[in-house]
Formats: structure tokens, C-alpha cells, sequence
């Protein structure tokens, strides 16, 4: 594996110049896995008039992603660099090329401050995967506009703000019968010699979203302040299907998916670096295109019965800083879902996820973080407990009531110790996870695992910069599941981490 990355920055009269380059490539950490990226970020800030200015442009550019897919339980303990075969067959990989261009600008006028932005974007995907081959071209464009006022006195301050976002994108999707490795080449569906058969989905899919909000702080005391947000939020889909066979299907109804999102919290000061706070808050997330039209019926346009997950959080914290540098944060919550989006596979589907919503989850949780020096050491460590359970979720008659939500670990900790002398830095880092679900009826899990990283680098003191780094991830080489992919058919649920992994980086570059 290797990655380059070179950055620079000059002033050109009032204007401020950035951009950075960057290059990866390797084979990957399993067979058929290799891949190579290209990515360039260029940034110029001015000031004219009392307005600030940023533009910003960026390209992605990643020719080649080849795709080994997940294994099962037994692949995964026989071999974890194995690759799942008939992706290597029906040449599962990516290809995409992004590009996005930004301008912001921002002033003040007394207590009134006014800020707006702007982006288009394109992206060009061609996916060849084992149920099919997809080919994407997405434009975007959108903005935001944004107005905060200032007010009160330094003891009780005042802040309104009052925004409003709009965004659109429209993608042109076609997907092909993916014909590699496909025996005797049935003419109906595999009509050349090349991997792309024939035109199984030809359809524009047009997202349009606006949303408002209204946030407000009021100070009740020098210590004690209250927030409270609305939001209204209103996303439509819309698809034409372009090789519908029967025109009624042509121009499904276009789907209006909107809601209101409350937001009220409370913030006491406890101290001069010390403060508990409290909050209720809702969201609100619509299905993405990819969700709404993949349908297990093979058919397009959009999935009339799959709705938006709407959700409760409750929090309350603590958090702060000792005079001595020691830093903690403490956080119980609770997270009620309706209509949470699961996805799911279906038998010989080739991998091929689908998305149904479950009825209610909770999930409850506590997160604790620590970290501060003692003597030359910084030592820190955080940890996350987390209860999360199907409420109400019957599919085909199985309930699946009180088993707990595939992907998500019920447990992690992570703790570091690093050393920072003059002449450099050494750290260690260990992570811990627990056992994850892998499907709604918590018959197969992920195991847990333990994973060791450490670190040393050096900074010598000179004009022209030089730091060498060395280091070493998995230090064990333990064989775990760095991704599963939930309900998965086969037995297909666990996608492998690397194994142990030695890197040597340099760091070349002037000091300013």
C-alpha cells in the first residue's frame, strides 16, 4: 500500500492560495482488492468590501476499486484474505470520478451577521456488481442561506439564527445484466461479447429538498442558558422510468417526505471549566434513492411502502476540564425510533440489499471519556455501553421483539498512552469491541476482538521539516470483522480487517 500527499500555500496580495494533491494505491489487505485513488482540494480566501470570500474545488478520482466482498464464518476463520469467488467471477469492482465547486460568503454588520453558500457537483459511477452492472450520473447543486443576531448583555447573551437550505440532484441510472462469467451467453440477456448485457433499468431519478430552521439561546444566568431549535424539513422524489413496458408505469407518483424537528436543551455551568447539560431532540432521515429503488420485485420506479425513520433522543452529560489538564465527559441517553430503515438480502439475490422498516427500536446508552497527563504521559481512555433492542419488528409472521439490532456493537473501549519529548512522539493505542448481530434473529454474531496499534515518530528541531514515522496496526495480528454486512444471504455477513500492518511514512516541508 502507498500513499503521497503534497500541500502548499501562499498569500498573492489579499488572496490566500491552498491546495494538496494525494495519491493511494495498493493491492489491498485481501485477494482481488487492489485499488488506486487520485484527489486534489484547491482553496482561495479574499476579503472584499467587508465580505468574506471562500471558493473551493475538488476532484475525486478513483480508476480502480476492486471488490473481494464478505465471507462467511468458516472462509473467515480458514482465511481472511480470501475473496468471496463470484465477485472475482462477475468482476465486482467500482470505478468513480466526483467533482464539486463551492463559494461562500459571510460578513458582519454590528450585532447582525449574514453567511450564504452554494456547490454543484458531478459524479459519474460505473458498479459492476454480481446482480448487475450500474452505471450513474449524478448532478447537484444547492445552497444555504443563514442570519444570526447577537444581543443581550455578556452576562445573559442573546443569539437567534434563522436559515434556510435548498438542495437538488438528479440521477440518470442504468443497469445492465452483468454478463462476465455468464456460461453459453443467452442471447436474450447477453447479445455481445462484453461484460454489459442488456438494459434491465433505464430511469432519472430527481431529488428535490428545502428546509428552515429557527434556533434560539437565551441566558437565563451567567451560568444557566436554554436552546431551542425548529426545523421544517420537505424532500420529493421523483422517477421516470424510461423502458417501462407498460406506460402507466412510466411516471410513478412522486413521493413528498416531510416533518417538523423540535429541539430543547438546557446547559448549567458548573464551574469555570465544568458544565451539565440536558436535551430532547427529534430527527428526521428520508430513504436515499439507492433504498427507495431497490425493490424486491425487480420492478423501478419508487417503493411506495418504504417510509422515513423518525426518531426521540434524550441526553443529559457532564463534561469539563481540570486545572491540571484532566479532561472528562460523561453522557447517558436514550433513542427512540420509529420506522427505523433495516436492510435486508434475499435468497439468490447475489448480495443484492433491500431496505424494510422496522416498527419501533430503542436504544439506550452510556458513553464515558477520560484523558489528561500524568507526569511525561498522557493517558486516556473512553468507553461506550449501548442497549439496542427491536421494539416492535414482525417480518413474515417471526417476531423479532427484544432481539437486539444487527451491526451495531454493544460494547467498545479504546485507551492510549503516548509520550511527547522533544525529539518526537511515542504512542500505543488499544481498541476493544464486543460481539456484534449480524441478522434480526441474532442466530450469528461477529466475534469480539482486541486490536494493538503503536507509533513513534520524530521532529527534529530545523528549518526544513523532516519527520519519519514508523509504525505497526493489529501489533497481534488478530483476525476479526471490520465491517459485516447485515441479513445477508448465504451466511455472507463478515467482511475482514487487515492483518498486522507495518508502515513507514516521511514528512518533508518547511516550517512557516
Amino acid at each position: 500500500l502507498t500513499r503521497a500527499s503534497a500541500s502548499g500555500g501562499r498569500r498573492v496580495g489579499a488572496m490566500g492560495l491552498q491546495a494538496t494533491v494525494t495519491r493511494n494505491a495498493g493491492e489491498g489487505p485481501r485477494e482481488y482488492s487492489a485499488f488506486r485513488t487520485a484527489s486534489a482540494l484547491a482553496d482561495a480566501r479574499w476579503t472584499t468590501a467587508g465580505t468574506r470570500y471562500q471558493l473551493q474545488a475538488s476532484l475525486y478520482d478513483a480508476p480502480e476499486a476492486e471488490n473481494p466482498g464478505a465471507l462467511t464464518a468458516a472462509e473467515m476463520a480458514r482465511d481472511r484474505t480470501l475473496p468471496d469467488s463470484n465477485n472475482i467471477v462477475r468482476k465486482a469492482s467500482k470505478t468513480v470520478r466526483q467533482s464539486v465547486v463551492s463559494l461562500q460568503a459571510a460578513r458582519e454588520t454590528g450585532p447582525l451577521s449574514l453567511s450564504a453558500n452554494g456547490h454543484l457537483g458531478w459524479r459519474n459511477l460505473d458498479n459492476p456488481q454480481a446482480f448487475a452492472i450500474i452505471d450513474l450520473e449524478r448532478q447537484s447543486a444547492g445552497g444555504s442561506v443563514r442570519a444570526q443576531y447577537l444581543g443581550g448583555s455578556p452576562e445573559r447573551p442573546i443569539r437567534v439564527a434563522l436559515g434556510a437550505d435548498l438542495l437538488s440532484q438528479v440521477d440518470d441510472r442504468l443497469n445492465y445484466t452483468n454478463c462476465a462469467g455468464v456460461p453459453n451467453r443467452p442471447t436474450a440477456t447477453c447479445p455481445a461479447t462484453g461484460d454489459r448485457g442488456s438494459v434491465t433499468l433505464d430511469q432519472e431519478e430527481v431529488v428535490r429538498g428545502v428546509g428552515a430552521y429557527l434556533r434560539g439561546e437565551v441566558g437565563l444566568s451567567p451560568r444557566l442558558s436554554l436552546t431551542g431549535t425548529v426545523r421544517h424539513d420537505a424532500t420529493r422524489f421523483a422517477v421516470t422510468v424510461r423502458n417501462a413496458t407498460d406506460p402507466a408505469l412510466a411516471e410513478p407518483p412522486p413521493r413528498t417526505l416531510s416533518a417538523v424537528s423540535p429541539m430543547v436543551g438546557v446547559n448549567w455551568r458548573v464551574g469555570p471549566l465544568a458544565s451539565a447539560y440536558a436535551s430532547v431532540s427529534t430527527s428526521f432521515e428520508t430513504p436515499t434513492t439507492t433504498e427507495l429503488t431497490n425493490r424486491p420485485e425487480g420492478i423501478g420506479g419508487l417503493n411506495a411502502e418504504l417510509k422515513p425513520q423518525r426518531g426521540v433522543a434524550y441526553e443529559v452529560g457532564y463534561k469539563g476540564m481540570h486545572a491540571g489538564g484532566l479532561r472528562y465527559d460523561l453522557a447517558l441517553f436514550r433513542v427512540v425510533t420509529r420506522d427505523e430503515l433495516i436492510a435486508f438480502q434475499v435468497p439468490n439475490g447475489q448480495g443484492r440489499q433491500f431496505f424494510r422498516n422496522a416498527g419501533r427500536t430503542t436504544r439506550g446508552g452510556l458513553e464515558a471519556a477520560l484523558s489528561g497527563p500524568a507526569g511525561p504521559v498522557t493517558l486516556g481512555a473512553s468507553a461506550t455501553w449501548l442497549r439496542y433492542v427491536y421494539d416492535e419488528f414482525t417480518v413474515s409472521g417471526t417476531d423479532f421483539a427484544g432481539n437486539r439490532v444487527p451491526g451495531v456493537a454493544p460494547a467498545m473501549a479504546s485507551a492510549f498512552a503516548s509520550v511527547a519529548p522533544s525529539w518526537g512522539l511515542v504512542a500505543i493505542e488499544a481498541s476493544r469491541v464486543g460481539r456484534v448481530a449480524v441478522n434480526n434473529a441474532n442466530t450469528a454474531w461477529a466475534d469480539p476482538y482486541t486490536l494493538v496499534n503503536a507509533r513513534i515518530a520524530l521532529r527534529p528541531d530545523a528549518a526544513l521539516r523532516i519527520e519519519p514515522v514508523l509504525g505497526v496496526d493489529n501489533l497481534f495480528d488478530r483476525t476479526y470483522a471490520a465491517n459485516v454486512v447485515v441479513n445477508a444471504s448465504g451466511g455472507r455477513f463478515f467482511e475482514p480487517g487487515p492483518g498486522r500492518t507495518l508502515y513507514v511514512a516521511m514528512r518533508i516541508g518547511s516550517r512557516p
